[in-house]
């Protein structure tokens, strides 16, 4: 399907369900061209009918593939998830193994273990994570740089010369980056809740983007800043929204209620809603091919709602 179709099939279901386009504030979606299409994708159709839903890439995918990669290039990594899918392949594969590997759990009384199918990025993930927020800075880089001249200078590397980006012309678009690219307006929100390196062209922004009078925000800034300072709350995000919650300040600041509500509900990876699709492959098996799309709808809603089944029955 293209972009036309997606987007059309996108606003009739949220249609179906009674929410407005114009409430939309966020949408994220995956590389994929249909979707992403700085012309013609789903993210360009709904943002020309509704321009505050800014589109945000799904890094997500990104991230996979590069963790992935990585992992097989370690010959003590690749190996180690080889045996995993090995004993994982091995025992699943028969329900009278499966059978023994949970009597063996029993009678060494050990906590009754599920066997998993094995994620390459699952266990690696939040290692990845606070490797990458810890390069995130200048003293990071500075020290990088400063190793990566000493081996240029000990092996005589000449620095490489970095060729000079052509300019897009500006009848193809170059006078701006694609929107996809600009996350601007997202610095800003955090840079406004945190008051971390906050600008006055930050809360202009802020203002402007969301309708929002500026003067009863920076108000609002001012009282709430002083509120943390003395709870020796300073520039850390979720500091500030516990103490928000904690202290039911909604109906006091009502523009920075505003702006908390954004940027919780603005999406960073689609794979949590992406990962429900497996689900499909758990209920509609070889075995229950003939299955109604009825009742598959009213079963994958019952499987993935789980959380919620004792109110949905």
């Amino acid at each position: 399907m293209d972009g036309e179709s997606l987007s059309n099939l996108l606003k009739h279901t949220l249609s179906n369900f009674g929410l407005k386009l114009e409430n939309i504030r966020a949408q994220c979606y995956d590389g994929a061209a249909s979707m992403r299409g700085s012309y013609s994708g789903v993210a360009k159709r709904i943002k020309d009918d509704n321009p505050l839903a800014l589109y945000i890439h799904c890094y997500a995918h990104i991230l996979n593939l590069c963790v992935v990669d990585v992992c097989e290039q370690v010959a003590s990594v690749k190996n180690l998830f080889g045996i995993l899918k090995s004993i994982y392949a091995f025992i699943g594969a028969s329900s009278e193994r499966y059978s023994i590997f949970e009597n063996i759990q029993h009678e060494s009384k050990l906590p009754n273990i599920t066997l998993k199918s094995l994620s390459d990025t699952r266990s690696l993930t939040n290692a990845t994570v606070a490797q990458l927020k810890s390069l995130r800075s200048e003293n990071s880089f500075k020290n990088v740089w400063s190793e990566r001249n000493k081996v240029t200078t000990n092996e005589n590397c000449p620095l490489p010369l970095v060729p000079r980006k052509r300019k897009i012309p500006a009848r193809l678009g170059g006078e701006t980056k694609f929107s996809e690219n600009n996350s601007n307006i997202l610095n800003a929100v955090i840079n406004v809740l945190t008051l971390q390196n906050c600008k006055y062209e930050d809360i202009l922004d802020v203002s402007n983007t969301y309708n929002i009078e500026i003067d009863e925000l920076q108000a609002e800034l001012k009282l709430f800043g002083k509120m943390c300072f003395v709870k020796q709350i300073f520039d850390n995000f979720e500091d500030r929204l516990n103490y928000f919650i904690l202290q039911d300040l909604s109906n006091s600041f009502d523009n920075l209620y505003k702006l908390f509500k954004l940027f919780l509900s603005t999406p960073m990876s689609s794979s949590s809603s992406e990962s429900l699709f497996s689900s499909l492959r758990r209920l509609k098996t070889y075995t229950q091919n003939s299955i109604g799309q009825e009742r598959l709808k009213d079963l994958a809603l019952l499987h993935i709602e789980k959380k919620f089944e004792p109110n949905l029955i």
